[in-house]
């Protein structure tokens, strides 16, 4: 199976704020997402100031749990398009 027919795959920290909004959880479920939380993203440094996931394996961002799932969503739409992030 190549990297375009695989469902996106989500990764978040236990400790992320994302975590905790089963309702956004639910709106990147809903737009075909596999989503896996984890203990860890190794990004400490960097989740103590922004919202961090991985998306297929790339770093995605934002100020707020809200504005990462939004920039979550455009990356799905990339990594299903083009198999990879800009």
């Amino acid at each position: 199976m190549s990297d375009r027919t695989r469902p996106p795959r989500i990764q978040i920290c236990r400790s992320s704020g994302l975590a905790g909004q089963p309702a956004l959880v639910q709106r990147l479920r809903q737009a075909g997402a596999a989503i896996e939380v984890i203990g860890c993203l190794d990004q400490c440094t960097l989740c103590q100031h922004r919202a961090v996931a991985l998306v297929s394996g790339w770093h995605v961002y934002g100020r707020t749990v809200e504005e990462l799932c939004d920039k979550i969503l455009e990356a799905l739409q990339e990594v299903s398009a083009t198999g990879r992030l800009s």
